[in-house]
């Protein structure tokens, strides 16, 4: 499991990356990585949505956008990462979950070889907050 030092580095990484991405498409490709909604009920929330920032609360990263309150919670357990890839590359076997964005050519792709990393999605930060803490 990442330690706190590792998830404030992806943190860093994707607030470098994220910020002002508007969000084309979520693709969820193994079900259980989301934990408590369809990737269609998530595609609908988050269509069109603008990054605004990434927040780190003990193990779990807190995505945040700029014309909502949403917020897509994530927790990379043992093996999960963020990598940053042009959207024509091959993905891995081990992929999750894809974001492509209009604003670029790259993806964002969560892999995990273990399959334990998990999202969450809440319609605002409060309803996150009680949940996973």
């Amino acid at each position: 499991m990442p330690e706190l030092p590792e998830v404030e580095t992806v943190k860093r990484n994707l607030n470098l990356f994220l910020p002002n991405k508007r969000l084309k498409q979520i693709r969820i490709l193994y079900p259980k990585t989301l934990k408590n909604q369809t990737e269609k009920e998530l595609q609908g929330f988050l269509e069109s949505e603008v990054f605004d920032l990434v927040e780190r609360r003990a193990k779990y990263l807190f995505f945040r956008f700029q014309k909502s309150n949403f917020v897509l919670v994530v927790h990379l357990r043992m093996t999960g990462c963020f990598l940053i890839t042009k959207t024509t590359e091959t993905i891995s076997k081990h992929a999750r979950a894809t974001f492509q964005f209009y604003e670029t050519e790259e993806s964002l792709i969560f892999e995990d070889l273990r399959t334990f990393g998990r999202f969450s999605f809440y319609t605002d930060l409060r309803q996150a907050l009680k949940k996973e803490n």
